[in-house]
């Protein structure tokens, strides 16, 4: 307006193209090298691995078919433990959970309870590795996180539930290398566990990935560069 202008241009604005120019410094080197490839190795049968995984936690039964496609499979005894088998997902998952407590419904209502003393984190951690080794997978863990909660439920016409619990949580790692998937074990004051879940994998180093030398990721931007 300030400029007589009545009205912005309807036509397009002039884009603006900056262009940028990559040479590889001296410093970089010019050898290729090559980064290890692994492939997953999964369980042929999720029927028989959720049998296997339900042995190892002490749990009796069957695997059923809980959708009838094949990928969900549960093992649950008389006292409503249950070992949980998955494969929707890239990585099959499994789960354990000791029988829940009669009386938390819907309904039900959790306080904080009294904190009373929990098993060593050491104690714990020798428990996890313990059935890492059963589960025989293979893959390594980080250092565990590890949090505490102590509960309270009340449900009507229910039996006050008190659950004391301590929750390891780790993260799955390949040769040294953190994945995107998670190990967690929960138990209880009396280090008994009450729960826990993780992946269903192995990996085999399948071949060394070539890889291009520094020099040549520079040429590449380069040459990315001037085609544009």
């Amino acid at each position: 307006a300030r400029f007589g202008v009545a009205q912005v241009p309807s036509h397009s604005m002039m884009r603006i193209y900056e262009e940028f120019n990559f040479t590889a410094g001296s410093d970089l080197s010019a050898n290729a090298g090559t980064g290890g490839a692994y492939e997953l190795q999964l369980p042929t049968s999720a029927s028989a691995e959720d049998a296997r995984i339900a042995d190892i936690f002490g749990v009796s039964g069957t695997p059923v078919d809980q959708n009838n496609d094949g990928q969900d499979f549960m093992v649950t005894d008389s006292t409503g433990s249950y070992v949980d088998y998955e494969t929707y997902d890239t990585v099959p998952q499994w789960s354990y959970s000791t029988a829940i407590p009669q009386g938390t419904d819907t309904s039900s209502t959790t306080t904080d309870g009294a904190t009373v003393p929990m098993p060593s984190q050491s104690t714990v951690n020798g428990d996890v590795q313990n059935y890492l080794s059963q589960l025989g997978y293979g893959y390594q863990v980080t250092d565990p996180q590890f949090s505490t909660s102590n509960n309270v439920t009340t449900s009507p016409g229910a039996p006050t539930v008190t659950t004391n619990e301590e929750q390891a949580t780790y993260g799955v790692t390949v040769d040294g290398q953190l994945t995107d998937q998670y190990l967690d074990f929960t138990v209880d004051q009396n280090n008994n566990v009450v729960a826990a879940d993780g992946p269903a994998f192995s990996v085999t180093r399948a071949a060394n990935y070539p890889l291009q030398s520094p020099a040549a990721g520079v040429a590449v931007l380069e040459a990315q560069q001037q085609s544009y």
